[in-house]
């Protein structure tokens, strides 16, 4: 039981691939994505550049009666972009990634015509990821699955704030 998550941990998904990743034990801001069924990689670009270009569906929300305050939420899909080669590709999109994307029927990817950039300079970027539920991997893998680590079941984009260095949660997202 414990190899096949450990197993599934040292792959790497397929929606990561356009990326160099390496694991990272940077300190998340919550400590619920941590522990053996989780890992988190650090994307950086086959060329090399480590501060990469975020982009993701953003929402202004004002919440207040009397005193107004805005706060932007950050939505699915993520696209990462090199500002140095160009390079760019939709790491995280729950249509076609993770557990759900890979079961359900989709026929296309979510809306990338209104991505924004998060934040407004390149940054670190890194993805964290799990496999709960052993029993269902298992299943896969007794199926004949050819890619079970391409069903995770929880993902995380996470970013080292260029203003801060402060590691910053940018969306979190169930997708089993």
């Amino acid at each position: 039981m414990e190899q096949i998550i450990k197993s599934l941990l040292e792959k790497t998904p397929d929606c990561l691939t356009g990326f160099k990743v390496s694991v990272s034990d940077i300190k998340l801001p919550r400590s619920w994505n941590t522990g053996l069924l989780f890992t988190t990689k650090q994307l950086s670009c086959k060329c090399g550049n480590q501060e990469l270009e975020l982009n993701t569906n953003q929402q202004v929300r004002v919440s207040g009666f009397f005193k107004k305050r805005e706060k932007t939420e950050l939505f699915p899909p993520v696209k990462v972009s090199c500002p140095n080669c160009g390079y760019a590709a939709t790491i995280f999109d729950p249509q076609i990634h993770g557990w759900n994307g890979q079961i359900e029927d989709h026929s296309c990817e979510s809306e990338n015509s209104n991505l924004s950039p998060h934040p407004e300079s390149p940054a670190k970027v890194f993805a964290n990821y799990s496999y709960q539920g052993v029993e269902n991997y298992e299943g896969l893998i007794a199926d004949g699955v050819a890619n079970p680590e391409d069903y995770f079941d929880t993902f995380t984009v996470l970013i080292v704030e260029p203003k801060t260095g402060n590691v910053v949660e940018v969306l979190s997202s169930e997708c089993a």
